[in-house]
């Protein structure tokens, strides 16, 4: 067995037991895990629960991933892979991914695509790791892989409209309608918008509490969730008009192939 971590992550004294015991039970080649995000700082908290909840919706049922024989149904995490050799070398390693972004994701999509099993699973209580610490390393490390890992894990032909439909999706659903109810407060424009923005608005603030709840994050910066959402989708935007070409930690990268292609 080969065990992938990220030297900024930190595990309970019994994560890896806990995950070779899944990959026998299970009869898995692949184990990877999601650990609790730490956010600290006001960006970290504000922005990066919008992408982990979009995460979390596409990827809900893990369960499901680890079953599914569909290759864009699948993800990884890099921060934590345990993997038999045969099926790491039978994928062709690391080497095969070297001009990939989203090498975690693609490792797993290959394993599934050479008939191997997977197995995801949470580990919010044994792993944690702080991804970002400032605004700048946040909007560098998502803009390198949204557009790419969105694209993949949607149907082929829908691809390429992915990461604007994700952005659309945010500036309808957690923008506009607190935009259109401080316009309806503080100007004439008031009657039905009203109604609906202000309905909207609570029941997105409702949903936003539980999520940083669930994220553990402290409560007060749930209000602040239409800025985190725009961050988010200019995230997505922006990643898309990168297309192959991404800046990572001060280097520049020219990718191979579009970004769907699996």
């Amino acid at each position: 067995m080969l065990l992938f971590t990220d030297a900024d992550t930190r595990h309970d004294d019994g994560l890896l037991g806990y995950a070779v015991g899944a990959m026998r039970a299970r009869g898995a080649d692949l184990v990877s895990v999601m650990p609790h995000q730490l956010m600290v700082t006001f960006w970290e908290r504000v922005i990066l629960p919008q992408i982990f909840t979009i995460l979390a919706l596409k990827y809900f049922d893990l369960e499901r991933i680890s079953r599914t024989r569909n290759a864009r149904n699948v993800i990884a995490n890099g921060q934590f892979i345990l993997v038999t050799r045969a099926a790491y070398e039978e994928a062709g390693g690391h080497e095969a991914l070297r001009n990939d972004v989203v090498e975690d994701q693609r490792l797993a999509q290959r394993m599934v695509e050479n008939g191997r099993a997977i197995f995801i699973a949470h580990a919010h209580d044994v792993m944690e790791t702080r991804m970002y610490r400032s605004l700048d390393g946040i909007v560098e490390g998502w803009s390198k892989n949204l557009a790419r890992g969105s694209r993949r894990a949607a149907p082929r032909l829908l691809a390429p409209l992915v990461p604007w439909l994700i952005a659309l999706f945010l500036a309808v659903a957690w923008i506009a309608p607190p935009v259109t109810l401080l316009v309806s407060l503080f100007t004439a424009f008031g009657g039905p918008a009203y109604g609906w923005s202000l309905t909207a608005t609570a029941i997105s603030l409702v949903f936003w509490l539980v999520m940083h709840a669930w994220h553990r994050v402290p409560l007060h910066y749930a209000p602040g969730y239409p800025l985190g959402a725009l961050v988010a989708a200019s995230l997505f935007v922006r990643s898309a008009v990168q297309g192959s070409r991404v800046e990572w930690k001060g280097r520049r990268y020219r990718l191979e192939g579009g970004a769907d292609n699996v």
